[in-house]
């Protein structure tokens, strides 16, 4: 993969930016905020998360949409939860595997859906990490 040129903003826009994100603790916890954070300076990045935002609304609503199948009956998740509280164990049985079975009918689509995610969050980092190392050359 090429990675096109891009566009650097000079270092009196960036310093603040820097200095704040330099000045955070950096821990395990907050390592990927910080990696967000910072690759926010690069433009390229915008499209990507734009893309990824649509992805995550596609994600959401395959997962939100979801009916399990339970005695000829679509129940929804909360349908579904408040069933699991049924004293009968064949219900409560009954019901968890009609939502398993939910579960894994979609799982091709999401997967795919993750996979794309996936995908736009590396291209993300990796034009944080262009846009970084000309930065760094170019001081």
């Amino acid at each position: 993969m090429t990675i096109p040129e891009t566009p650097i903003k000079e270092w009196d826009e960036l310093e603040p930016h820097y200095q704040e994100l330099t000045s955070r603790p950096l821990n395990g916890r907050t390592a990927y905020q910080f990696l967000l954070d910072w690759s926010d300076r690069c433009e390229a990045n915008v499209a990507l998360e734009a893309d990824h935002s649509d992805l995550a609304n596609e994600f959401s609503r395959v997962t939100g949409n979801n009916l399990a199948e339970y005695n000829g009956e679509k129940l929804t998740i909360p349908q579904i939860q408040e069933k699991l509280r049924d004293p009968d164990r064949s219900v409560r049985e009954g019901v968890w595997r009609a939502w398993q079975q939910a579960k894994l009918n979609i799982a091709p689509a999401l997967d795919e859906l993750f996979l794309k995610m996936l995908g736009l969050r590396n291209e993300r980092l990796v034009w944080s990490a262009a846009a970084q190392a000309q930065e760094r050359t170019s001081t």
